[in-house]
């Protein structure tokens, strides 16, 4: 076998470089790239590619029928997946500021001239990657869908989820190649596959009890004062009742939000009162429970909501009854689904309901639990402003967070 190390200014020179010398049966074993020159975002000196290949001698000459062999993984892989996302928001940052932050004095237009070049560089690189990497062919993914695949995966889309749009996305009305028309395939195949159930006045049936349980510092009792004002103001009778006494502030938050709106609360302690209190408001269209945060950790803390909430099945109407667990989107997505199960283990939890996604990077999590789950969403909520910052969840919303549509 012969092993050799490469130098180029780029991955293209190191490919043609690689083929002169060692023929197009050579195997990539690793590459390094050192990105050299000063700059903002570092992009203003040329990448330095050192690739080292290696090539069996009897494998100098390629076999006549190398077409229909079975490709074996593509060697650059690795190196595409570390690349691509980089460079994509090297040109989105360079584009951002071209577009909104006009230059001024030390820019002069020779200057402004080598930053587009630099964008048009990066985009030439990307496409020779896609195109001499091989990987459409290893993954069944052909080469226009390459780059939607690469912005689902850096926006926390499980890879096998990703993969699978990317199928039914391909599979759907024949090839085509307009970058548009991919994309708006890709939001087609998310919203048949997501579910939502929008907001309560949506749901067909009579009264609402629905209890909101999660993790501290979500932002269970703003959502549910932002719910309740919706509510009261599509005319339906409203009441809160918490059962958080652990906090005082909580309490008294929650009485000032009703009083605003101008609806009830009570403070309930036991699971008993919990019952009489909800049997005391047959008269309302919806009412709204409020939880202390509990830890998924605690055995202790689960157990006391499942004593809580497990029992008023039996005192409720069929369809009656629900339960949505609070999460924020800003949060490890590990730590959510370690936080879905165990709320599972002890509840019936019926939504899920994303907080905070005006604080979360990615919006990978909200697609992945919800499929891996099978559970509704519900809302979102996006600031911490009452009423205003909640949305009801919907798959088109979902698409444009995933594809980042509104970008």
């Amino acid at each position: 076998m012969i092993v050799k190390r490469f130098e180029a200014v780029d991955m293209q020179e190191a490919l043609k470089l690689i083929k002169s010398e060692m023929g197009s049966n050579a195997v990539i074993l690793s590459t390094k790239s050192i990105r050299k020159g000063g700059g903002s975002f570092g992009l203003f000196g040329r990448p330095l590619i050192e690739v080292t290949a290696a090539i069996d001698n009897d494998k100098k000459i390629a076999a006549k029928n190398e077409d229909s062999k079975v490709r074996k993984p593509d060697p650059y892989f690795s190196y595409i997946s570390s690349l691509l996302s980089p460079i994509k928001d090297d040109i989105n940052d360079l584009k951002e500021i071209m577009g909104k932050n006009p230059p001024s004095p030390p820019f002069n237009k020779g200057e402004m001239g080598g930053l587009k070049d630099e964008v048009a560089e990066l985009k030439s690189m990307m496409g020779f990657i896609i195109k001499h990497s091989g990987m459409a062919e290893d993954f069944a993914i052909a080469p226009e869908y390459l780059i939607p695949y690469q912005r689902m995966l850096s926006n926390g889309i499980n890879e096998k989820y990703a993969s699978d749009l990317i199928d039914k996305a391909q599979d759907a009305r024949g090839n085509i190649q307009d970058e548009n028309l991919i994309i708006d395939r890709l939001a087609d195949e998310i919203m048949k596959s997501v579910k939502t159930n929008g907001s309560i006045s949506d749901e067909k049936g009579g009264r609402k009890v629905i209890a909101f349980i999660g993790p501290t510092g979500v932002g269970k009792t703003t959502t549910i004062a932002k719910i309740a004002a919706a509510e009261t103001f599509n005319k339906k009778k409203v009441a809160i009742i918490t059962v958080d006494t652990y906090r005082i502030a909580a309490i008294e938050q929650i009485k000032i939000y009703a009083k605003i709106i101008g609806i009830p609360v009570d403070v309930v302690l036991t699971p008993e009162e919990l019952r009489v209190t909800i049997e005391m408001h047959r008269d309302k269209d919806v009412i709204l429970i409020d939880t202390a945060g509990r830890s998924h950790k605690n055995d202790t803390q689960l157990l006391e909501v499942s004593e809580f909430f497990n029992p008023l099945s039996r005192f409720c109407d069929s369809g009656e009854m629900e339960t949505h667990l609070v999460l924020g989107a800003n949060a490890d997505e590990r730590n959510i689904e370690d936080t879905i199960d165990r709320f599972k283990a002890v509840t019936n939890i019926d939504r899920l309901l994303f907080t905070k996604l005006d604080e979360a990077g990615i919006f990978g999590v909200i697609y992945n639990q919800s499929l891996r789950t099978g559970i509704p969403l519900s809302y979102f909520t996006t600031g911490q402003k009452v009423p205003e910052d909640i949305e009801a969840a919907t798959s088109e919303r979902v698409a444009d967070l995933i594809l980042q549509l509104s970008k």
